[in-house]
């Protein structure tokens, strides 16, 4: 937990979320000179955050969904908000992760998983007004399998049945965590000009 608050101070003084305009969080990095570079890589070693990182020689890079999702579950597992010393970047973070597309949609199939202990494909078809086929290609692809267990085969009388997986349940316990921060320290008031207030 001492390294991910220092490593929350690399975040806010070297630290850049970058977003794009329809897909959200694109990735994070941490500038460093040469002098810095071993300090915040013993940093980010201790935090147990290293795996995620890709050295580009300046700087150290965070991309991916799943990445930047377990970069996120590192701090707010451990009830520390990362970016929180830089009210913009904190801002621009947790939107950026909370309107990713990848985001969205594992909250809509997972909240409805979450319901009942098995879904079969119909039930879930009723929830989404989707059609099967869809709903049935999304949840097998292989960025879900950690978070949905799908069993059948879905033909004849072997429907496929889905669950959500206890990383799925806990997905949505750190979706639910950073939209709670965001929504206390980063949304805008609408009674008055647009501000980012801790």
């Amino acid at each position: 937990k001492n390294a991910l608050y220092a490593l929350n101070g690399l975040l806010s003084a070297e630290g850049s979320p970058e977003k794009t305009k329809d897909r959200g969080l694109h990735k994070l990095t941490i500038s460093y000179s040469s002098k810095e570079k071993e300090m915040f890589k013993k940093i980010l070693l201790e935090a147990k955050a290293f795996d995620l990182i890709k050295d580009r020689g300046d700087r150290f890079v965070i991309e991916g969904w799943i990445n930047c999702y377990q970069f996120f579950k590192l701090f707010f597992s451990n009830d520390v908000t990362p970016f929180n010393l830089h009210k913009e970047r904190l801002n621009k973070a947790l939107s950026g992760f909370l309107e990713h597309s990848f985001t969205k949609t594992m909250e809509k199939y997972l909240k409805i998983l979450n319901k009942k202990e098995h879904m079969n494909t119909n039930e879930i078809i009723a929830e989404t007004n989707h059609l099967g086929n869809s709903i049935r290609k999304l949840l097998r692809k292989r960025q879900y399998l950690k978070f949905v267990n799908s069993l059948g085969r879905g033909i004849n009388r072997n429907p496929i049945i889905f669950s959500i997986t206890m990383e799925g349940k806990e997905f949505l316990s750190i979706t639910k965590n950073i939209r709670e921060v965001y929504n206390e320290r980063c949304k805008f008031r609408e009674d008055k000009k647009p501000e980012i207030y801790s």
